[in-house]
């Protein structure tokens, strides 16, 4: 595969551009087919399901385009553990879903919301532990090499912080598809970076966070050629 351009303004410029004409309500498309428990509520509902919003992370690593992630800590309550982007349940003061996104990665991984160009919004979607999770999209503008994330991440809510290039989240072989099932529904997701005997490692990507990795991919990487 050929080199990626590094991110920057003007590229980011387009996938916003590209999102806001191609994308349902000028939201880049998720998934098409989600199973009954990952619908978004019916209306009446929605006042009693919780939100969060997630900062889905492009970056640059050495001049390298790449997708951020987090590992949960282990002693947080839900999802203990589990690899996902920076993000959190939205507080009546964010005056915005970008907003929640912004301030859960400044108090997560340290990074200051004026480092950070919002692109475009996400499909939301409902996930399987009852909540609404609004995908922002953006770029964080300092390149990411040799950043000390041990000393500026929070302990209490992030065990570890790392990248993956996306050339080779997009690479044959680096992804594969795997079925989940939740109270009898079943659903085929993508899983990236199993181990070699194929089981899932500690950095391995799946869940919904795979399910948004696979949306936002081809959007990036057709911009950045």
């Amino acid at each position: 595969m050929s080199r990626l351009t590094p991110l920057k303004e003007s590229i980011c410029a387009r996938i916003s551009k590209s999102i806001l004409q191609g994308g349902e309500h000028s939201r880049l498309l998720i998934t098409d087919r989600l199973p009954r428990d990952l619908h978004l509520k019916k209306t009446a509902k929605l006042k009693e399901t919780r939100e969060a919003a997630v900062l889905v992370s492009l970056c640059n690593v050495a001049m390298v385009p790449s997708l951020l992630y987090t590992v949960r800590s282990s002693t947080l309550r839900s999802h203990a553990g589990h690899v996902s982007f920076p993000g959190g349940s939205i507080d009546v003061e964010d005056e915005s879903v970008e907003a929640t996104a912004l301030r859960e990665m400044h108090e997560e991984i340290g990074i200051e919301p004026k480092d950070v160009r919002t692109i475009g919004l996400g499909q939301t979607v409902f996930a399987v532990n009852g909540m609404l999770v609004h995908p922002v999209i953006g770029w964080i503008k300092p390149d990411l090499h040799g950043v000390n994330w041990e000393s500026q991440s929070s302990p209490d809510e992030v065990e570890s912080v790392f990248t993956r290039p996306l050339h080779l989240l997009a690479a044959p072989g680096y992804s594969s598809m795997e079925t989940l099932s939740r109270k009898g529904v079943s659903v085929d997701m993508p899983v990236y970076g199993l181990s070699e005997d194929g089981s899932r490692g500690r950095e391995t990507i799946w869940g919904l966070t795979a399910m948004i990795t696979r949306a936002v991919l081809p959007e990036v990487m057709r911009h950045c050629h």
